[in-house]
C-alpha cells in the first residue's frame, strides 16, 4: 500500500466531571482505531 492511499482511522472525545471511564477503552477495542485523541476539561482544579 503506498502512503498515498493509507487510511489513518483517529478517534477522538472529550472528558468531563463524572464522566464513564472505560468510554475510551471502549470506542479503541470496538473499532478499528490508528490514533485515539482526548481532551479533558480542568476547570475543577481551577
Amino acid at each position: 500500500m503506498s502512503d498515498s492511499s493509507r487510511v489513518v482511522r483517529v478517534a477522538s472525545g472529550q472528558g468531563f466531571w463524572g464522566d464513564w471511564l472505560e468510554a475510551p477503552r471502549r470506542q479503541v477495542e470496538g473499532g478499528q482505531v490508528d490514533y485515539l485523541m482526548l481532551d479533558y476539561l480542568a476547570e475543577v482544579t481551577m
